[in-house]
């Protein structure tokens, strides 16, 4: 939820919303509700804080769910699910959300055609009839707490429910009203993983579903498991295939070389790119550099494609990257000094968590004694790719 206020990947909000849904819209400053570590992110104060009430005015409803997220998933893979909460206690509590509340709020959230879901008024269908798999469970709960949960849904591939779940808020996650520093944030999670048994999809969310109380959530973590690689590419460094491999029963990945910044078009062979087209066979791209970077406008990558990217097809990009693949910054030679990988604490500590910028000599002597190593490009979260790199080649394999 933490939020640096700038539109760059080093923000974690950025990084957080190519995923999670409904953070922008339910997010709250306050650090006594936060969990976030502050070596994690300086100064952390975000948490999205859940308080509605039901005064037959849709948008006043809105704060009844959270962050949510939608994963496809696989036979075999396995899931993780966790948040941090905290709530004001009351002298009662009342679950006063109803399906269709609850259905038609996660139905505009998860309207998405590439999942199957391509009207708002589908997507809310499909929920209002399965949500009872997820909270049919929870109908004995006491009130003692606020009825608030994390939860989830699991389909197959024709959006049969599969599986569901909700998890409560404990109730030692409560504090007194102006008590709020009394108690830290609790941790709520399913005690055992989620284990789809078809292809599928998987929908994750928090909710407060007791009007008029006020519940927080910080830190939701989907760990997503991939049972199998389902395709292997192999790749020369200008990006030709050496080989690929794929099972039968998996449609085509759709990316490839340089990751899910192109897609590849079948019929020319080309890379789709955001601001022109790259054709892998001599390295080249078809038409002139908008940003006019490199002596040659149709020169890819700079001539160098070990150590540079090209998100979209305008300047070549040699950022900085943690030990995990997670993008930290660029030094003091911006987007045409080499890649390197160092440890995120370290890069935290010289930058003063990425408000300066580390001079490339001595990012280069650092990397002469070890602390960085040579590049290897992971996709954020461990979603979708596993990246193994090479001098000569990027073997990427997605499951």
């Amino acid at each position: 939820m933490e939020d640096t206020g700038v539109a760059e990947w080093t923000n974690p909000r950025v990084r957080e919303m190519m995923f999670f849904k409904n953070l922008e819209e339910t997010d709250a400053a306050d650090d006594r509700m936060n969990h976030t570590p502050d070596e994690v992110v300086a100064n952390a104060e975000w948490s999205s804080y859940l308080h509605w009430v039901d005064d037959g005015i849709p948008s006043t409803r809105e704060n009844l769910v959270g962050p949510a997220i939608a994963l496809q998933v696989d036979v075999g893979d396995s899931l993780s699910l966790e948040t941090w909460a905290k709530f004001e206690r009351k002298v009662s509590y009342n679950r006063n959300a109803t399906t269709g509340m609850l259905a038609n709020l996660l139905g505009s959230l998860f309207v998405d055609a590439a999942y199957g879901l391509e009207t708002a008024t589908e997507a809310k269908q499909i929920f209002n009839t399965n949500l009872s798999a997820a909270i049919g469970g929870t109908g004995g709960d006491a009130a003692t707490q606020p009825y608030a949960y994390l939860n989830y849904l699991v389909f197959d591939a024709n959006y049969v429910v599969q599986d569901g779940g909700a998890w409560r808020v404990p109730d030692a996650a409560g504090f007194d009203p102006g008590l709020e520093t009394a108690v830290d944030p609790q941790l709520v999670k399913f005690p055992s993983y989620i284990k789809p048994q078809q292809k599928g999809y998987i929908y994750v969310w928090v909710s407060n579903e007791s009007e008029n109380t006020k519940v927080w959530f910080d830190d939701l973590k989907v760990t997503h498991t991939k049972s199998r690689v389902v395709q292997a590419s192999d790749y020369y460094a200008w990006g030709s295939t050496m080989r690929e491999q794929r099972t039968p029963e998996n449609e085509t990945y759709r990316y490839g070389y340089q990751g899910q910044f192109a897609e590849k078009d079948e019929e020319t062979g080309w890379n789709h790119f955001e601001l022109r087209e790259y054709d892998t066979k001599i390295g080249r791209w078809t038409a002139t550099d908008p940003e006019e970077q490199f002596y040659s406008p149709y020169v890819g990558m700079g001539n160098d494609p070990i150590n540079g990217i090209d998100p979209d097809g305008g300047e070549k990009y040699s950022p900085i990257y943690g030990t995990d693949g997670k993008f930290l910054g660029v030094d003091s030679e911006g987007f045409t000094g080499k890649v390197i990988t160092m440890d995120e604490t370290l890069y935290n500590q010289l930058t003063d968590n990425g408000a300066n910028i580390l001079d490339h000599d001595f990012a280069i002597s650092l990397a002469s004694n070890g602390v960085f190593a040579n590049f290897c490009p992971m996709d954020y979260f461990q979603l979708k790719l596993i990246h193994v790199c090479s001098l000569i080649s990027y073997r990427r394999l997605k499951g």
